[in-house]
């Protein structure tokens, strides 16, 4: 079977967490910045004052979050690589053949790829890359919470906590733990490591599956059925692809165990359909060996449209729950906070219930926590 899109989940989640947890740790930081003395009549000054001192505090954050990266990133590769190739056997029967169980043996040991360890490296130095525009983002957000919460508690009759919690919650939803990429999107820096992990462990997977394949001599594969595919991934799904170079449409094999000729339907090559945007980035689709004959493709169309309404729904309700438990760790009043914590309590609930009526749907507490979600607003 093919390396399961919860099995890359568990494989990428020690890198995820460690952003999930320093993000959550940086907006703890700027709020506490922010709420001290804000009553006091010099806190403006006092708050500018003190940049250089939560410029540190969030580095440092930054730093021992860069001390583990490598090391988990490396890790997560490695793993992805190991069980796409331990997928391949498991999808064999054992009447293939007398040689099956040799095989198994003789490709036991996953060998070091240094295309992989090359992918893992990259990603570890682009996602450092990033560390100096979030903290020169975070800065910006503090320097203007204390510039128009000061200004508009003077214009606007509010108290200065309560015109500053108008500005940091505006900037809150924008995201504070951010950075912009060079076409103008606005990544928060854990849905930016999310999709980048899981980009490349899974492709980390399945280059570790046709690595095994091209060695077992089973040149096919077919691209699972997944929810909430794209447009670009849709041509693909429940298709045959051709690991390597040969023809492709419809063409006639032989039969995995009789070797009788058998026809088959050879959508692209597994390059071609990547290089016309199959496995995008955060693409869930995974691929298991296809042998002819004997494997059963899914039934076609494989749209499910209201399946997919269903787990969009979900994921409607996921971002409200992390938008106001993040609402709630950035409040600077007590009612914004018990504001953002009635609305927390109020998702939930209609999380509850959606899940009560569309029993297929199984809950991922990780996606309601801060930092969860891959894609820009």
């Amino acid at each position: 079977m093919a390396v399961d899109p919860d099995k890359l989940t568990e494989i990428i989640r020690a890198t995820v967490d460690l952003y999930r947890a320093g993000e959550h740790g940086l907006l703890r930081l700027v709020t506490r910045y922010l709420a001290t003395g804000i009553d006091t009549p010099g806190w403006a000054i006092e708050r500018l004052a003190a940049l250089g001192q939560l410029r540190r505090a969030g580095q440092d954050i930054l730093d021992s979050i860069s001390d583990e990266l490598a090391e988990t990133v490396l890790q997560a590769v490695a793993n992805a690589y190991a069980a796409g190739g331990a997928s391949v056997l498991e999808e064999i029967p054992t009447e293939l053949s007398a040689g099956a169980a040799a095989g198994a043996a003789a490709t036991a040991v996953v060998p070091r790829s240094a295309a992989m360890e090359a992918l893992a490296q990259a990603l570890v130095q682009d996602i450092g890359a990033r560390h100096s525009n979030v903290l020169r983002h975070i800065t910006d957000v503090y320097r203007r919470v204390v510039a128009e919460g000061t200004a508009a508690s003077i214009a606007g009759g509010l108290t200065r906590r309560e015109a500053s919690q108008l500005t940091y919650a505006r900037l809150v939803e924008q995201g504070v733990v951010s950075f912009v990429d060079a076409r103008g999107r606005r990544w928060r820096m854990s849905s930016y490591v999310e999709m980048a992990i899981r980009t490349v462990t899974q492709r980390a997977a399945v280059q570790g599956q046709v690595d095994k394949q091209r060695r077992l001599g089973l040149p096919f594969v077919v691209v699972s059925n997944e929810a909430q595919e794209c447009e670009r991934c849709r041509p693909y799904e429940g298709r045959v692809l051709r690991i390597g170079s040969g023809p492709t449409g419809t063409i006639e094999v032989a039969h995995q165990t009789t070797g009788e000729p058998v026809t088959i339907d050879v959508r692209a090559t597994l390059d071609d359909a990547r290089s016309w945007g199959f496995q995008h980035p955060n693409c869930r689709h995974s691929v298991r060996s296809y042998l002819p004959g004997i494997t059963r493709l899914p039934r076609q169309p494989t749209a499910d449209p209201d399946g997919d309404a269903a787990r969009q729904r979900q994921r409607a309700i996921e971002r409200a729950i992390r938008r106001w438990k993040e609402r709630e760790l950035a409040a600077l009043t007590p009612a914004a906070a018990a504001q953002a914590r009635a609305r927390v309590v109020l998702w939930q609930g209609q999380m509850r219930q959606h899940l009560a009526a569309n029993p297929t749907l199984k809950r991922l507490s990780y996606r309601e926590q801060i930092g969860a979600g891959s894609a820009p607003r």
